[in-house]
């Protein structure tokens, strides 16, 4: 709509899909396209697509998936914009490298990556389960729920590869159940700062979109006052991710 949203970190970003942009996804189709330039595109493979408010791919918790296929990279932040329908038990997010390892969460404040269990992070209870979230995983490192950090235990993640988004390793059985709206994968550690940054962007279009959703408003106009009097302000929000 011409209105400025803050730009995201492009440095080291490789991969790139947002169902808020008609360029990554038009409505149709079962390829969800990489805006980054590298043509990582994603295969939808059930996800139904929601076109108002926050546009985003909803997620059965049976077989829906979009499968990816990257290159190992020695270093890789991951970030998510999810809306997780589930508040208990174990679900996974992704899986990579067939049944080898996942992103994998456990309740409402436990996160956990490869099937060995030893990279985990623990987090505030209010913030994962039924409102939107921005999710970021620094390879080896930290997870970020929103913008707020929470360092993980030492560990060495198996190499990626065939990444299906949605689906779930056996030992789990929990695909995931919720809506995706953005996937960026980037071939290096973010900063804080840089994380931070992305956040602000996040948070602008989830805040207007939300209340676009949820909020109806009147205008009332006195039809009696004077010829070029201010009687109202109306406010318009781009509901795209991209400006």
């Amino acid at each position: 709509m011409g209105f400025e949203v803050s730009s995201i970190v492009t440095d080291g970003l490789i991969l790139h899909l947002d169902a808020g942009d008609s360029n990554s996804y038009s409505g149709f189709g079962n390829t969800w396209y990489d805006l980054s330039g590298n043509n990582n595109h994603g295969t939808l493979n059930g996800p139904s697509f929601t076109n108002t408010g926050l546009k985003h791919f909803v997620f059965n918790g049976s077989d829906d998936v979009a499968s990816l296929n990257l290159s190992n990279y020695p270093n890789l932040t991951f970030e998510f914009w999810f809306y997780d329908n589930r508040t208990s038990g174990q679900r996974d997010l992704l899986t990579y490298n067939g049944n080898s390892g996942s992103f994998t969460f456990n309740n409402m404040n436990h996160f956990r990556t490869d099937g060995n269990g030893l990279h985990a992070a623990k987090f505030p209870t209010s913030l994962i389960s039924n409102q939107w979230v921005r999710f970021v995983y620094v390879k080896n490192t930290k997870i970020y729920i929103n913008n707020i950090v929470t360092n993980i235990q030492q560990g060495s993640d198996r190499a990626y590869g065939q990444l299906r988004i949605g689906d779930a390793r056996s030992d789990v059985g929990q695909h995931w159940n919720g809506k995706i709206a953005v996937v960026r994968i980037y071939n290096r550690n973010l900063t804080d700062q840089e994380i931070s940054k992305n956040y602000e962007v996040f948070d602008k279009v989830v805040n207007s979109n939300q209340q676009l959703g949820t909020s109806t408003s009147t205008v009332s106009v006195d039809e009696e006052v004077a010829v070029g009097t201010l009687v109202a302000n109306l406010t318009a929000t781009d509901s795209d991710t991209t400006s």
